[in-house]
């Protein structure tokens, strides 16, 4: 439940009462029912709904562990419990454990496509539950990718996903631009484009609408050898 109040004793208040006519509620067979209620307050430290979501739930995992039938207030103190004392050595070992179960949140990113109509314009990007349950990505991603040697296989990960969306969505008859962003390995990477076509050739994916980007710091490390990853 999202719940919009002025005060945050307002919204206790709120809950204490929804708890209160579960338990005075008279149910089928006499049966007596309580409940337990987890609140987490949207404020400055909320990143993302995945993670006020966890935070509530564990909010209210914490509210039944105390006996049920109350309401239990998720608090900041809480996070800096289950921040672990390595967090990047957590978040690549989480990185790891994605890459093998392919646990990764694909989200899609509207662009604007004034050129042609009737066709549709996604980029794809990729996000990481860390230990607090929001949803992490670009560059904190992509340097745990860094840190842990795993920058270009997360590169052929997202790349594998995009040509199955891109298939699908031409199977369902729509008109499909994806855009994937690459990481500086995979722009000085001089055996790419056989690896990528040997993919396409694969799924039976054939024409155009994946297109792939690089970053120009990326690009501009190594010049000679970008152009001929990129040719």
């Amino acid at each position: 439940m999202l719940l919009k109040r002025d005060k945050h004793e307002d919204m206790i208040e709120q809950a204490e009462n929804i708890l209160n006519q579960i338990s005075t509620h008279q149910f089928a067979d006499g049966v007596e029912v309580t409940g337990s209620i987890g609140l987490c307050f949207i404020d400055g430290r909320s990143e993302d709904a995945n993670g006020i979501v966890s935070r509530a739930q564990n909010a209210c995992e914490q509210a039944t562990a105390h006996g049920g039938n109350r309401v239990h207030t998720h608090s900041a103190e809480a996070d800096s419990e289950e921040i672990p004392a390595t967090p990047n050595g957590d978040l690549a070992h989480r990185l790891k454990t994605a890459l093998r179960d392919d646990a990764f949140i694909i989200q899609y990113q509207p662009m604007l496509d004034l050129q042609t109509r009737g066709s549709e314009t996604y980029e794809i990007v990729l996000r990481l539950q860390n230990a607090q349950g929001d949803l992490i990505g670009d560059r904190q991603l992509q340097e745990a990718a860094d840190e842990a040697g795993l920058a270009e296989e997360l590169d052929q990960w997202i790349l594998e996903r995009a040509i199955d969306i891109l298939k699908q969505r031409r199977e369902s008859g729509r008109r499909t631009q994806i855009f994937v962003h690459q990481s500086a390995q995979s722009a000085l990477n001089t055996n790419l484009p056989a690896w990528l076509l040997g993919r396409l050739r694969a799924k039976q994916v054939v024409g155009t609408g994946l297109v792939i980007d690089f970053g120009l710091p990326d690009l501009s490390q190594d010049l000679k050898i970008a152009q001929n990853t990129i040719q």
